[in-house]
């Protein structure tokens, strides 16, 4: 069945997924996502939404937390890209539609000759430049150190790939391919190889039961300690 988007009076918009294979009815709230709503096919959408409302205090003061975090993570990225922004080139020049490259240590961004410099469209392609030079500085150094760290401690994985994103910090998949946000790097030296080695020991184990746990403290001591620090950075990237 095809999900459906409802407006709920005082909550807003929801999504409405109904599921053949879920046992119950679920709310998920995320950051600069739709609440969710995932419900059993043989409950009626009538009784599903009657529990939604039921829940109405506890997702109005979840709103609250999630709009504090989707602001703050909106002004850090205007810093960010404030700070990246002088090494970006803006040149008019003889093309027919933007082009964002590297050059040198900069990302030149080459506009059209008839488009204006304050054209919506040429603020959005230098923002593009900023985060196309943030992930260059990543790729730089990130596949490195994990090469480095998967030596010392004799793991083994797939590719590296380093991508913008907005829900964690890393992922290992079930191939042993690690994927790190290009955030990382506005970390501190020690939660990036937290970081780092919490996804090369997830290459032999897909949990966070105390296996996983164990596993992590034999190769960083400091691991709980880390898990608990980096929640203060979610502001970069919003778990």
């Amino acid at each position: 069945m095809a999900d459906r988007i409802i407006t709920v009076e005082e909550i807003g918009e929801v999504v409405l997924s109904k599921k053949s294979r879920i046992r119950r009815i679920s709310i998920r709230m995320r950051p600069f996502r739709s609440i969710l709503l995932t419900v059993p096919l043989r409950i009626p959408e009538k009784d599903a939404l009657n529990y939604l409302v039921s829940k109405k205090q506890w997702i109005l003061k979840t709103l609250l937390k999630i709009r504090e975090m989707e602001e703050k993570f909106l002004a850090v990225q205007k810093h960010l890209l404030a700070n990246h922004r002088k090494h970006i080139d803006l040149v008019h020049s003889d093309v027919k539609r933007v082009r964002i490259q590297p050059h040198g240590e900069k990302v030149r961004v080459s506009i059209p000759l008839h488009v204006d410099k304050t054209d919506p469209l040429v603020e959005m392609a230098v923002s593009s430049g900023i985060l196309l030079r943030m992930k260059n500085q990543a790729l730089d150094a990130l596949p490195a150190r994990v090469s480095e760290l998967a030596g010392k401690f004799g793991f083994t994985y797939g590719k590296v790939t380093i991508k913008q994103m907005h829900t964690r910090w890393g992922s290992c998949t079930f191939r042993n391919d690690i994927n790190l946000s290009l955030h990382l790097m506005s970390l501190p030296t020690h939660l990036i190889d937290y970081v780092i080695l919490h996804e090369l020991v997830h290459t032999i184990c897909k949990h966070h039961r105390n296996e996983f746990w164990q596993k992590l403290e034999s190769v960083c001591p400091e691991a709980r300690s880390y898990a608990s620090e980096i929640k203060n950075y979610r502001h970069l990237v919003l778990k």
